[in-house]
């Protein structure tokens, strides 16, 4: 046993020693000062600072090293105790000291420990960070950025050296060191980026912070916004004077992973306006890793600490075997438990503990048999995280008892033999066990030996009461000091070898002393009153603590077990328990407690905890902010109270029955839910996700009280319905292109045009007129206006530069009367003055510099268009005026055609009668010649507009799409967290449209490209093989998708040809054979013929009608088929796939079909082109 406690008391010294350590070998200096300013605890840090050792240092004041340094460092000190004072802790206090070699600079950091429970008060710990490094390298930067401010004229010639001294400065800093200019481009970055994140200096330098990658979803908003409005204003949100606030954040590494840091940034101004910014980046991840090891570690310490107390103060096995697990559980963050003790050379458990409940249960376990057996056998500890696939678990017990994971300790006396063990489980998703869990187990289990000893020792006492010798060969063995006295004369009668050993008394002496001689503090009246409740009977035992004395005059803390025995003569038994390393550790993880305590009020999560009925008892200052109230307006309410304007996110009101809280503490699970609540302080609502966990003390089902945290998700949900405003106007785009291209009917073009104007809008009515010859307008298209102001526009048309449109025909300009005043100021025709319009605007639609005609739109109600709405039909208006000229030429066209037509058939009936009419005919004829000349000429300058149009909105709608692509796949790939599977339907809705819409604007844009002889042919040497491997590659999807065999018949030939263009053509073949197969095979075959070669695609899908094969390489061509409807398509694909074989490939393209059986389709194109 003795040997047994010394490791027991070993270990914990060394987990003492290891967080000492922990403190000792920390990178910043730590002091601890009592009332006096003495130091009673510093670490070699800051005992480096001064180039002293910890002798020098400890127990001196604390002003003998700063004053020596600093002449003001008391009245700095003294403003330090003020702030902790006032506010709890003090933050960033700055010290200035001089040492022999240089100048050095200080950051402090201060908080009081009054929750420490030792006999001192008044302790202050002190936190010294060395930030002489990054002081000096910032005087430098702000010394070098105001010599070039006021020298740059003067010392051009000395820019070189100025700008070395600067890289200098970059490259010997220990932290990330970025010069980025006001709109976030990056000018200039350290080598530290590739050491600490993985980036190359150049990969960086040149881009934009904000687009490099590196930045987390949470911060990635704040840091755009910090940018767009210094590039706005001039100015930075935070900024005073020349710095901003420090910053901790997230960054991410080039590899994925994450690095906290702390960013501290001077603002680098000229003329008052902010120019760019100097960011200083700290990694602190090591720094918060060591917070959170200790942290985990200080809990398990003090856990342990009291479990050893609570097994030591009973002596009864049952009692010290219930203690044991739900120690155990504690100390491992786990849900279950058992312990099972050795009886007839096996283990045998009966009681199993799981979430506070005891549940009777019978197994036993032979040495070698399951987990139990195998640490009989081997008397060592076992750990297992998947309990499942673990060949010792036995998995009927592991299916009945629901655990994932267990460690199983042995317990063992001193003499090594295995007195039992106790296994502990997790029969929920939890952390998995490692060795630390086991070496805080293997204490537990060294105090429950110690304690089960005791026990049956003691038990052994009281069966041996009448045998002196036997019961001092006992007490003897015993590590704690016993001793008996005499209940009359207090003289000692018996004591053990241990506390002659402790004490340094030999036997001999001991016998002729008393308890008072053991402390000097002690009077035989005051102990008597201490032992009375014993001589009367009125208590069995006393347990109480005291400092006792050794012989060399040292003392120490001890805690007194004392009971009266009746024997022959009346005697004390008292058993003394070395409680000095309990003390020690107590202190220390108080100490730690309160170190934690200020990393929860410092933490940007808002934290919350409330009782049983919902009524909140405490938050930290993270929650106040978030949502904007007090703490004195939230303690003491409940979740959501009605006043806090809680909603869901479909904006009804959110009752507080709904609150996770309230369903955790009613079902007793965790709950997670998204609630917007209103901010008073920014007069917005906040969008926060909370999650609520309930909380349970040991061996009760009810919780006491719930534990809610949540974070500020506002930015997610603002990027949320920015992406469904972009889809909702792609869709606009998308419906307008579809109803203005490829349709020749002008009455269909303008209904189209004004429904989907007063879609976009909102608005209840409008009109589109049309600009005469004679530069009056005629209305065209209406609704929601009566039919006598329709007798009245088309009788009494309204004149270019009358009234509202005729204004904004004249003047190309779009003009809008914002409300009903406006609107009866204006003289204007197109609506009845008796009506009450509040809103009337005007949009002219031109094309080529001239105005064919004007949008008019307007409402009686107060629901007005945003102004980009407007914007977005001004932006589409030239694609709706071009579409009316083309409409109005065909028009012209096809009506001149039956005119000649008719002119045909009177002249050739006048041939008959006479050779004079053949002549004027003749005539006639050539006058026609040269009119459809001019008409012609008019149809290709109409070309050329178009060609212009498309050049020239492509570029506005592909970088908006290119854009919400990015930024939508960014979404679908999690990288600014998880997506619910609503919000990924509709982020996918959107990408998918955004790439329909962009390979529709490609199309366009080759096809004019192709027709105005402007396409670029870029020949180069490739493999046929190569192309068709690509091609198979991005529709395998689809073609496993539909379950059909693709066969490939094709030789590796080579090419000499434009390679783009011939894998365009066959991707537009094969998807289509794709498309309009829904069973069967396709077959693709490539041969040579002579300096060509003809490449097939084979389908068995629908085929085509005879009469349809001719309209099939028209453009905006679609042949009604079954699956029409089932498949997308604009019509363009096999018209550009001709184009592009005949006037850039320099080939053929071919089709043979059968309706209902398949279709070839057959590309021959010479293998080598030359330009």
């Amino acid at each position: 046993m003795e040997e047994n406690n010394k490791q027991a008391i070993s270990k914990l010294k060394r987990t003492v020693r290891f967080f000492e350590a922990l403190l000792r070998a920390s990178a910043d200096g730590i002091v601890i000062t009592d009332t006096a300013k003495n130091i009673i605890f510093v670490n070699d840090t800051f005992c480096g600072y001064f180039s002293r050792n910890f002798q020098d240092v400890i127990e001196t004041n604390i002003f003998v090293w700063l004053e020596k340094q600093n002449h003001n460092a008391q009245d700095i000190w003294n403003g330090m105790e003020k702030q902790v004072k006032e506010h709890g802790i003090a933050r960033d206090v700055e010290f200035r000291m001089k040492t022999k070699e240089d100048v050095r600079y200080f950051s402090v950091d201060a908080s009081p420990l009054e929750r420490v429970d030792i006999e001192e008060a008044g302790l202050i710990i002190t936190i010294w960070r060395d930030d002489t490094q990054r002081k000096v390298a910032e005087n430098d930067l702000q010394r070098i950025h105001h010599e070039l401010e006021m020298r740059v004229k003067e010392r051009t010639a000395r820019l070189q050296e100025s700008e070395e001294k600067y890289r200098r400065l970059f490259d010997y800093s220990n932290d990330i060191i970025v010069l980025v200019d006001k709109f976030g481009k990056v000018l200039a970055v350290n080598n530290k980026v590739k050491e600490k994140l993985g980036f190359e200096p150049q990969e960086v330098i040149g881009k934009n912070f904000v687009n490099i990658g590196i930045l987390g979803v949470r911060d990635l908003p704040r840091i755009a916004n910090l940018f767009k409005k210094t590039a706005r204003e001039g100015m930075a949100r935070n900024h005073t004077g020349r710095y901003l606030d420090k910053v901790e954040m997230e960054l991410r590494s080039r590899n994925g992973n994450s690095i906290l840091v702390e960013t501290s940034t001077t603002a680098l101004e000229k003329d008052g306006k902010i120019e760019g910014f100097l960011t200083n980046i700290r990694d602190i991840t090591q720094h918060k890793q060591s917070e959170e090891f200790a942290s985990r570690r200080n809990r398990q310490l003090r856990i342990l600490s009291t479990a050893g107390q609570k097994i030591n103060t009973v002596l009864e096995i049952p009692a010290i075997m219930q203690n044991l697990v739900a120690s155990a559980i504690e100390i491992t963050d786990s849900t279950a438990g058992t312990v099972g003790m050795i009886a007839n050379e096996k283990m045998v458990f009966s009681k199993y503990y799981e979430h506070g409940k005891l549940i009777p249960i019978d197994y036993v376990f032979e040495k070698g048999y399951g987990v139990p057996g195998l640490v009989m056998e081997t008397k060592k500890p076992y750990l297992s995280n998947d309990a499942e696939h673990d060949p010792y678990v036995i998995q009927e017990i592991r299916k009945t008892l629901g655990f994932t994971n267990l460690a199983n300790v042995p317990i063992l006396d001193k003499n090594g033999d295995i007195l039992g063990s106790f296994q502990i489980h997790n029969t929920r998703e939890r952390r998995p066990f490692d060795q630390m869990d086991i070496e805080m187990l293997q204490g537990l289990a060294s105090s429950a030996a110690i304690a089960i000893e005791n026990t049956r020792m003691m038990d052994e006492i009281r069966r041996s009461e009448q045998d002196k010798k036997t019961l001092s060969s006992i007490l003897d063995k015993s590590l704690n000091e016993i001793y008996m006295f005499d209940a009359e004369t207090l003289r000692f009668t018996y004591v053990n070898s241990g506390a002659c050993k402790n004490l340094g008394y030999s036997m001999e002496e001991m016998v002729s002393m008393t308890p008072l001689d053991l402390k000097k503090e002690y009077d035989e009246k005051k102990f008597r009153k201490l032992i009375k409740p014993l001589v009367l009977h009125d208590k069995n035992k006393i347990i109480f603590f005291t400092i006792q004395q050794r012989r060399d005059g040292s003392q120490y803390p001890v805690e007194v077990h004392l009971q009266l025995i009746e024997m022959p003569k009346r005697v004390f038994l008292a058993m003394i328990i070395d409680i000095t390393e309990r003390l020690r550790t107590e202190k220390e993880l108080n100490l730690s407690e309160e170190k934690f305590r200020t990393l929860y009020e410092t933490m940007a999560q808002g934290v919350v905890y409330q009782d049983p009925s919902g009524k909140i008892i405490d938050l930290n200052p993270a929650a106040q902010k978030i949502l904007g109230l007090s703490a004195n307006q939230l303690i003491g309410h409940n979740s959501i109270d009605p006043g806090w304007k809680a909603i869901h996110e479909d904006g009804s009101s959110f009752p507080i029955e709904m609150h996770p809280s309230m369903i955790a503490l009613h079902t007793r699970k965790e709950k997670e839910a998204i609630m917007g609540i209103f901010n008073p302080v920014e007069k917005q609502y906040k969008w926060i996700m909370v999650h609520a966990v309930p909380q349970f003390r040991y061996a009760e089902t009810k919780p006491f009280q719930v534990y809610t945290t949540f974070d500020d998700i506002t930015g997610i949900k603002t990027a949320e319905d920015e992406i469904r405003s972009s889809n909702e106007e792609l869709m606009v785009v998308n419906r307008i292109i579809s109803a203005t291209t490829g349709i020749m009917d002008m009455q269909q073009i303008l209904d189209s045009v004004l429904d989907e104007s007063l879609s976009i809008t909102g608005l209840e009515g409008g009109m589109i007129f049309l600009v005469n010859p004679d530069e009056t307008l005629q209305i065209a298209a209406h609704i929601g206006i009566s039919e006598a102001r329709i007798q009245d526009l088309t009788t009494n048309r309204i004149k270019i530069g009358e009234c509202l449109c005729g204004a904004a025909a004249r003047d190309h300009k779009s003009l809008i009367l914002p409300d009903r005043e406006a609107v009866r100021k204006f003289v204007t025709r197109e609506v009845d003055h008796n009506e009450d319009i509040r809103y009337h605007a005007a949009l002219p639609l031109i094309t080529g510099g001239k105005c064919v005609g004007v949008l008019c739109v307007f409402t009686r109600t107060d629901m007005k268009p945003a102004d980009k709405k407007i914007k977005f039909l001004e932006i589409v208006s030239t694609q709706v005026a071009l579409s009316i000229e083309n409409a109005r030429l065909y028009k012209e066209g096809k009506d001149y055609v039956e005119k000649l037509e008719n002119k045909v058939k009177e002249r050739t009936l006048a041939l008959q009668e006479n050779q004079m009419s053949l002549l004027n005919l003749v005539d006639d004829m050539n006058r026609t010649t040269a009119e459809l000349e001019s008409a012609n000429e008019r149809l290709l300058e109409l070309d050329r507009m178009k060609s212009m149009f498309i050049a020239s909105t492509s570029h506005e709608l592909r970088t908006p799409l290119n854009s919400i692509i990015g930024f939508t796949s960014i979404l679908l790939e999690g990288w600014s967290g998880k997506l619910t599977p609503e919000q990924k339907e509709q982020v996918q809705i959107v990408n998918t449209s955004g790439k329909h819409l962009l390979s529709l604007i490609n199309d366009v844009i080759d096809i004019s490209k192709v027709e105005a002889g402007k396409l670029e042919v870029h020949v180069s040497r490739f493999k046929l093989k190569e192309v068709l491997d690509e091609v198979v590659s991005t529709l395998k999807p689809e073609l496993n998708g539909k379950g059909l065999l693709l066969r490939v018949d094709a030789a590796d030939m080579d090419f000499n040809t434009d390679r783009k263009r011939l894998l365009q053509c066959l991707m537009n073949l094969l998807s289509n054979a794709v498309k309009f197969t829904e069973n069967g095979e396709i077959k693709v075959r490539a041969k040579s013929i002579n300096d060509e070669i003809e490449i097939s695609v084979e389908d068995t899908g629908i085929g085509m009608k005879k009469e349809d094969i001719p309209k099939l390489f028209n453009a905006f061509v679609r042949l009604d088929s079954p699956l029409t409807n089932k498949t997308s398509g604009t019509g363009l694909g096999l018209y550009l796939t001709q184009k592009l074989a005949k006037e850039v490939l320099m080939g053929t393209i071919k089709v043979e079909s059968e309706y209902g059986k398949g279709s070839i389709f057959s590309l021959q194109i010479p293998r080598e082109v030359k330009i």
